[in-house]
């Protein structure tokens, strides 16, 4: 294939995927902006494009990329045992 049809199809794909993102934003403008990007990123988009749709900065969403990853890293930490309290005789 020519180098031109593929890149054609290249930048349709591209604007079909922004057209879809838009509408999956728009269906989840209830929730909070930080499940807002946690979502778009599961979806496969950058930082800047997320930035670009939620009309916010690449580092709001660098930092709540930053977060949701920290807080899924704490999620997934086993909790230390417990110390055991003594028992002291009555």
């Amino acid at each position: 294939m020519p180098a031109e049809p593929v890149e054609r199809i290249a930048d349709t794909l591209d604007r079909i995927a922004r057209l879809l993102a838009g509408i999956f934003v728009k269906g989840i403008e209830e929730e909070d902006q930080k499940t807002q990007i946690a979502r778009l990123k599961g979806c496969g988009f950058g930082n800047s494009e997320i930035a670009e749709m939620l009309g916010t900065t690449a580092n709001v969403v660098n930092v709540a990329v930053h977060r949701i990853a920290r807080k899924g890293h704490r999620r997934r930490r086993r909790k230390p045992a417990g110390r055991r309290r003594k028992v002291r005789p009555t």
